[in-house]
């Protein structure tokens, strides 16, 4: 029996972001004009948020895929490319490249 996936619960932290984002994402939804770039920086704070609440790029990427889904409806083809890169841009900022982390 595998015991439940031990992650942090990144909710309440990302709240704030969260919500800026779907009300950003329903806008654009609604002008039907595709990607509006000044979402971007919307996007990324909740990248950076899921990664300073605990969650895992992958889970971060999940996540941020299922808020696209559920907020444009058919129009996710649309939107995804984008917010996937911008969510894991905003993920990695301000992180130190492996390249040149040092070695123990």
């Amino acid at each position: 029996m595998s015991q439940p996936d031990p992650q942090p619960d990144v909710s309440h932290h990302a709240e704030p972001s969260r919500d800026a984002l779907v009300a950003a994402l329903g806008s654009a939804f609604r002008a039907r004009l595709g990607v509006p770039p000044d979402i971007e920086p919307l996007v990324r704070q909740y990248g950076r948020t899921l990664r300073e609440g605990g969650m895992p790029i992958e889970k971060a990427v999940v996540s941020v895929k299922a808020l696209v889904r559920s907020e444009t409806h058919g129009d996710e083809a649309v939107f995804i490319g984008k917010l996937v890169g911008w969510t894991i841009a905003g993920y990695f900022d301000g992180t130190e490249p492996l390249s040149t982390r040092a070695t123990e």
